[in-house]
């Protein structure tokens, strides 16, 4: 039996610890080969030529100049994190026609992401054009082309021939002046890409303008001066994406004529991962909502579909039935948090997802560039919250002593900062008195309990628990609560114990055999 096994991080796992684990490491523990597989895919496709193809065509370089006006780095100097692959590509100033550029071609993952691959690509390219549209003053990288994986794809107009970008104007002023919708600055290429999957090709930010804030974020976490220009970035960006209230909870979209529409479900990290896990799909892809109620039934829905998907969900039946009376209880409680006065809008696009990894900074920490838009939709103002990692601590470890103090203290600091650009920036929006509220009032631990995978169990014992009943419950209370859960609670729990004690079996096979 091998005593450890690669996971997709590039750390390992021993059984004792994959059995302990509460992720279902079956799935895990295959994300290392299935990401090596969509790396060498990517790697093939480089080697036969279509991605220097593809870029060098975006970039009018001629067949014969592809080679060496449009060199791909190697294999080691690729990037990637949780759902995508980025390649690196430099361009020579023969084919820009000034300086030698960098661009990087993203690719999203498939296995990360199953049936959702080519609606995140849409959401994705969508929010780049709303916040070029919308939000200027945000920095982004810019977005020079997209493709989904049918092979369609769009290039920014700039880098068209004079005639197709006359055209396109011409026809962004008929649809302003007859009052339809107007196409975006993306415009759709003659003929299909031929990669077997979909992209994003942007601006490369060179570390000469500023590195990813996760690679100093532990040095000099503990400098006021620094968090302070942080801070600062943060609640100027966060502001400035909620600046123009929307109608709906939803993401934005791209369609095949090149026009934007708050159309989509709001697609965050958490509905994807949940769904990737196995958890059946609630929220159809064009479903938006109106009202905030609506959304937080279906999105704890979609947490019991999760929890009746995950073979390994629960360690007995004691802990069956603490899941279930937590998922009852949560639902039971909407009405306590959810504000009357905001139910039914305005909603305001947020961050769901912001990171050390996605924000770019100088040596000070300012903010020189935000990348990575997935994730980023219009919610409840109850929902935007400030990042919890400011703490150097995951959400499941900021909700109990003694962590909590220190969140406390950096939250007042963070939101003096925030209050103070809100003024400056003359806000019609006073989203300060929501966050603020959401949080003095306890109401912040029930949205984060929502949007997180794994946190949802620990958040409500020591947060959402204590503001109801701060004693300790009584003893087989969670038995009783968990018969509330569904009319078919009983059936569940007889699955679920029997479901724990084969993916066990199965998970001692693969460390037995090293595959699946």
């Amino acid at each position: 039996m091998a005593a450890r096994l690669p996971l997709v991080n590039g750390g390992s796992t021993s059984l004792s610890s994959a059995l302990k684990n509460e992720q279902n490491m079956l799935e895990r523990l295959s994300w290392a080969r299935k990401n090596l597989e969509a790396r060498d895919d990517l790697a093939a496709q480089c080697k036969q030529g279509l991605v220097q193809d593809l870029v060098a065509s975006h970039f009018g370089i001629s067949e014969k100049f592809t080679k060496t006006w449009c060199v791909v780095e190697s294999v080691e100097e690729w990037l990637w994190g949780s759902f995508n692959w980025c390649i690196p590509i430099r361009i020579n100033s023969g084919a820009s026609g000034n300086k030698d550029r960098k661009v990087l071609l993203r690719c999203p993952m498939e296995y990360r992401l199953r049936d959702a691959m080519e609606e995140k690509l849409r959401c994705e390219a969508a929010t780049y054009i709303w916040m070029q549209e919308n939000c200027p003053e945000i920095p982004i990288p810019q977005l020079f082309a997209f493709g989904f994986p049918d092979g369609r794809h769009f290039i920014h107009l700039s880098l068209l021939p004079f005639y197709k970008r006359w055209f396109a104007y011409i026809r962004r002023k008929v649809c302003a002046w007859t009052g339809r919708a107007v196409p975006s600055l993306y415009v759709e290429a003659p003929k299909p890409h031929s990669l077997a999957t979909g992209y994003l090709l942007l601006e490369y930010i060179e570390p000469a303008r500023g590195k990813p804030l996760s690679k100093s974020w532990f040095s000099h976490c503990e400098s006021p001066a620094k968090r302070q220009n942080l801070f600062r970035g943060i609640s100027r960006l966060m502001l400035s994406l909620a600046r123009a209230p929307v109608d709906r909870i939803g993401s934005f979209t791209f369609n095949n004529s090149g026009k934007i529409s708050l159309s989509n479900r709001p697609l965050t990290c958490e509905v994807a991962i949940l769904e990737n896990s196995g958890a059946k799909r609630v929220i159809d892809r064009h479903e938006t909502y109106e009202n905030v109620d609506s959304y937080i039934n279906d999105i704890l829905t979609l947490h019991d579909n999760r929890f009746i998907a995950q073979p390994n969900a629960v360690n007995g039946k004691s802990d069956c039935h603490y899941q279930m009376a937590i998922h009852m209880l949560l639902r039971s409680m909407a009405s306590q948090y959810s504000d009357r006065s905001l139910r039914r809008g305005p909603f305001y696009m947020q961050f769901t997802d912001l990171h050390q990894g996605n924000l770019i900074v100088d040596e000070d920490w300012n903010v020189i560039s935000l990348i990575d838009l997935e994730w980023i939709c219009a919610r409840s103002p109850q929902m935007i919250y400030i990042p919890y990692w400011i703490t150097s601590k995951s959400v499941d470890e900021i909700c109990s002593q003694p962590h909590i103090n220190e969140f406390t203290q950096l939250w007042g600091e963070f939101m003096q900062i925030f209050q103070e650009e809100e003024r400056r920036g003359n806000s019609q929006t006073p989203l300060s008195r929501i966050i603020d509220h959401t949080y003095r009032s306890g109401a912040v631990w029930y949205f984060l309990a929502l949007d997180s995978t794994n946190a949802m169990y620990r958040i409500f014992e020591h947060q959402l628990l204590p503001q109801f009943y701060p004693k300790s419950l009584p003893p087989n209370v969670d038995a009783y609560f968990a018969r509330f859960w569904s009319k078919e609670a009983k059936s569940v729990e007889e699955k679920k114990l029997k479901e724990k004690e084969e993916y066990d079996t199965l998970l001692k096979r693969f460390f037995e055999t090293k595959s699946v």
